[in-house]
């Protein structure tokens, strides 16, 4: 039990981090040149929610809107996909700071994550190749037959996190590095229906 509070705190944590009012590239020191994105300023998504391969997005119930915020300085939205059953099989979240649109800094929700992740004895894989940089957390416990992994990306001003459940236990960072290709698709149909 003491892992799985530990993956939620992290899961929690990454959320609800993050400090907009820095520039530099994620993971740079605070002396560093910022770089500049590959990718445009975005500032939404495309039809509220993207389009998962293999995935259906629920629209019925608690789950079944786009939940989340839009204003002048932000968007953001959280959609669950599954094909039954009240709670989402794959849940995504897209964070877009409008208020600073060339370039967000992401790191502190990476080192908050790596500081939480580590002190709970979970693990966690960068995900290189996907969008500006990318990595994935799992609860490494025992007793979870079918675990979900939060896997994370960002692009410019955008941050996508997506809980991604696995067909087989991950035990150990091989395991999880496994997986990459699996999650790294996810991300991938999601930077593919962010907007300009």
């Amino acid at each position: 039990m003491r892992g799985r509070r530990g993956f939620l705190a992290a899961v929690l944590l990454v959320s609800a981090c993050g400090d907009p009012a820095t520039t530099a590239s994620p993971g740079a020191s605070s002396d560093a040149s910022p770089t500049p994105s590959r990718a445009a300023a975005w500032k939404s998504v495309e039809g509220g929610c993207p389009t998962v391969s293999g995935r259906t997005r629920i629209t019925d119930g608690p789950f079944g809107n786009a939940n989340g915020s839009d204003d002048a300085t932000s968007y953001e939205v959280s959609c669950g996909y599954g094909d039954s059953g009240p709670v989402p099989e794959l849940f995504v979240t897209i964070e877009i700071d409008r208020a600073h649109p060339e370039r967000r800094d992401w790191s502190d929700k990476t080192n908050t994550a790596e500081l939480a992740v580590r002190s709970a004895g979970n693990l966690m894989v960068e995900l290189p190749g996907i969008g500006d940089g990318g990595f994935a957390i799992a609860d490494k416990s025992a007793d979870r037959t079918k675990p979900t992994v939060l896997a994370a990306t960002w692009s410019g001003n955008a941050y996508i996190s997506a809980n991604v459940p696995l067909a087989r236990p991950v035990r150990d960072e091989a395991d999880l590095t496994g997986q990459a290709d699996q999650l790294k698709a996810v991300l991938g149909d999601v930077l593919d229906d962010l907007r300009p």
